[in-house]
């Protein structure tokens, strides 16, 4: 189940969250680790967000140590789906900007 305790941030009963940053970055939490994620907001259309899957490199420390692997990205890339879509949104999924 997700839930939106205010209208930057999505939280699901899974235990991860994402807060957009601003208009160009989204934050990304899960199990204690943070992930910053380049994005732009998009003002046209269905798609209310891009996302920049090449920024998604390292969690922020003290798991910068650990790696991100491809499953990684598409299961937080899927958890972003799924978040904005609980708010009729859409998002737009590109490798760099």
């Amino acid at each position: 189940m997700i839930s939106r305790p205010n209208d930057r941030t999505f939280e699901s009963s899974d235990g991860w969250s994402v807060t957009a940053v601003g208009r160009s970055e989204l934050r990304y939490r899960e199990g204690g680790k943070v992930l910053l994620i380049e994005s732009d907001r998009l003002d046209s259309g269905k798609e209310f967000l891009a996302l920049y899957t090449g920024s998604m490199h390292r969690f922020e420390p003290p798991y910068d140590a650990d790696v991100l692997t491809a499953a990684d990205r598409d299961r937080i890339v899927h958890n972003i789906r799924t978040a904005y879509r609980s708010a009729g949104l859409e998002i737009r999924v590109s490798e760099s900007c």
